[in-house]
């Protein structure tokens, strides 16, 4: 009877050392896998919850500019009742800017009220006391001043400029999502659609403006748009065609500006994408309304008179075609929606 030699090699060890092998680097491959994915996941969480504070700091930075506004009031009070008067004898309340207990539509009316007062918050009601939606809280530029973040649409905020605070000042970093669009984000407003629309139509003038800080981070790039913003229709539009620097694929860091200056403010949402692995940064600045909006002497619509300050729905002669017509013009409605 003959006996295989132990010290022979079985004829099946290699392929079982073989297959050992394959399934050990399966499992590091599956491993390497599992852990890049973990990683891309905790890079999108970080990006989330940087975001969500960011949103909370400027949430509290309003609650705190609110807070100072009446420190201020009662230092005020406290001061003239030191002095024996009566506290509002002499209109030390912060928001002077009310007469009659009417709440002014816009910093422009407040700063023509009375050029003295000072560069703040205040409350205004752009679609007027008493109808729409309540007043918002507002940030006044009483002085001219530069504004280095809207070289394109202005040289120097006006005095009695209106912004309209939002969520989304402060510099965002759009993450490393690689499709056209893929970082979305929306800007909330601290004031109502109806709101920001009937400032518009009371203004001169409004503009609202960008900066993207990038680096290796296109805005176009061979015929494709990674990058676009939406008005406050919902429409997406490409940010302006000379906003080269971004999309020629350089290492350096650029900081470039795009601004709007039409009746398709205020953004919406913006988007952005980093295709290459490079960074990119976003900041979205406030909506500021200067000016007047230009009224003839002789009202044509509702709208008109809307804009004079008229607010009590009623009938109102308007200047015709031909010749004086009488029109119901009815206040609580959009500025937009207003008849002849």
């Amino acid at each position: 009877m003959r006996f295989m030699d132990e010290r022979m090699p079985h004829p099946f060890s290699g392929t079982i050392q073989s297959f050992l092998l394959i399934l050990a680097l399966s499992a590091c491959f599956t491993a390497a896998s599992d852990w890049q994915a973990k990683v891309e996941q905790l890079e999108r969480n970080y990006v989330k919850m940087k975001e969500h504070f960011e949103s909370k700091i400027v949430d509290l930075e309003t609650k705190v500019s609110r807070l100072e506004a009446k420190v201020k009031k009662q230092d005020s009070i406290v001061a003239v009742l030191k002095k024996g008067h009566k506290p509002f004898t002499d209109n030390v309340d912060i928001n002077r800017h009310r007469r009659h207990n009417a709440t002014l539509r816009t910093c422009h009316e407040i700063h023509a009220a009375n050029p003295s007062y000072a560069s703040g918050m205040y409350w205004i009601d752009p679609d007027g006391q008493g109808i729409g939606d309540p007043p918002i809280h507002v940030h006044c530029d009483m002085v001219a001043k530069k504004n280095s973040r809207m070289k394109v649409i202005a040289e120097e905020i006006q005095p009695g400029t209106t912004s309209i605070l939002h969520d989304s000042e402060s510099e965002m970093d759009i993450g490393h999502c690689v499709e056209p669009g893929c970082y979305s984000r929306p800007i909330k407003y601290y004031a109502s659609e109806r709101q920001m629309a009937a400032l518009i139509q009371l203004s001169n003038s409004c503009a609202q403006n960008i900066t993207y800080n990038c680096r290796n981070s296109p805005l176009n790039y061979d015929g494709i748009t990674y990058a676009w913003w939406n008005d406050k229709d919902g429409e997406r539009h490409q940010f302006a065609d000379w906003l080269t620097s971004c999309d020629q694929l350089s290492g350096k860091k650029h900081a470039v500006n795009d601004g709007v200056k039409d009746g398709r403010l205020p953004f919406t949402r913006v988007h952005f994408s980093n295709p290459f692995k490079g960074s990119g940064q976003h900041i979205v600045g406030r909506m500021r309304c200067s000016g007047k909006a230009k009224v003839e002497a002789m009202p044509t619509s509702c709208q008109d008179l809307w804009r004079m300050g008229h607010t009590l729905n009623a009938i109102y002669s308007v200047r015709g075609a031909k010749r004086m017509e009488n029109v119901f013009c009815q206040f609580d409605k959009r500025p937009n929606e207003q008849g002849v």
